[in-house]
């Protein structure tokens, strides 16, 4: 009935409008991940044409902020998950090509130094030892496979890496990945590239 909703009868419908608001919404209150996982929902949908007039290219930023996200909170299969969706899935050109990749996103973290909550022993399991939290599981140096405690590297694509000197002397003499994936990621020395700096 027109009366109870008038705007449907007024007012047609208009989808991307409604894409286009939903995600810009999502992006203005920092919820890039609820955007990002709509967009990936959507994107089958979208030809080159419309992503185009919706998003002016700005859709591309959000996959790799999102990406590079998931690498700075310690989610290396998830971001690896959602590149390889991107990639090989959709299409989408993220700024780099696995294949081909030149090293830019190879970044320097410090690992981190918070310990995690111990857990709630459970009522039913007896636990002998109430008093130690469990382990943190540490990022491992793919050349001497001991944890990283401190700044360590690792590639955006295969996110294998390992101890600052230990890759920079490797990428010396080798072109791919020290872990053995067959990856063919290089290093960046960070401190040429002010704007690469995480």
């Amino acid at each position: 009935d027109e009366i109870y909703c008038p705007t449907i009868y007024n007012h047609t419908l208009n989808f991307d409008d409604i894409i286009r608001q939903t995600l810009w919404y999502y992006i203005d209150n920092n919820e890039i991940q609820v955007a990002v996982h709509i967009l990936l929902a959507l994107y089958p949908q979208l030809n080159e044409r419309k992503r185009s007039e919706l998003f002016n290219g700005a859709h591309l930023q959000w996959l790799v902020v999102y990406i590079e996200l998931l690498q700075k909170m310690r989610l290396f299969i998830k971001a690896k998950q959602v590149t390889k969706h991107c990639i090989e899935n959709e299409g989408i050109p993220l700024s780099y090509n696995p294949t081909e990749f030149d090293g830019t996103l190879l970044f320097t973290f410090q690992a981190p130094t918070l310990k995690r909550a111990p857990p709630i022993p459970s009522p039913t399991v007896p636990s002998n030892n109430k008093n130690f939290p469990p382990p943190v599981k540490e990022f491992m140096c793919s050349i001497c496979r001991i944890p990283c405690r401190g700044l360590f590297s690792f590639c955006g694509v295969c996110s294998h890496g390992g101890h600052i000197g230990h890759i920079q002397i490797w990428f010396k003499m080798h072109d791919e990945c020290p872990y053995g994936c067959g990856h063919r990621c290089t290093y960046l020395d960070n401190r040429s590239c002010p704007s690469c700096l995480v």
